[in-house]
């Protein structure tokens, strides 16, 4: 009861938007791309759903290229404040 009562004081749809927003935002400029050339795919690897999530180029014309994995603690920050609290 109390969860749902927390829950309602924040509206999650929007954190969680404006979260992969940035996050794609970031990698856009780390790859030096716009969004045509861009996307996230998130990826079950085990009956659990565990997941993992990976960075696409799309070049025009061609097939998607792997960039690289991102973590939900990048997506989410926490690799960047942990960086920044070792330093």
């Amino acid at each position: 009861m109390f969860g749902k009562m927390l829950g309602g004081f924040f509206d999650k749809e929007a954190i969680v938007r404006e979260t992969i927003q940035g996050t794609l935002v970031n990698v856009s400029e780390e790859l030096g791309c716009d969004h045509n050339e861009l996307f996230i795919m998130i990826k079950p690897f085990n009956e659990d759903f565990d997941f993992k999530c990976y960075i696409y180029k799309v070049a025009k014309g061609s097939s998607p290229a792997l960039v690289r994995e991102i973590s939900l603690k990048e997506i989410l920050g926490d690799e960047e404040d942990k960086n920044t609290n070792d330093g």
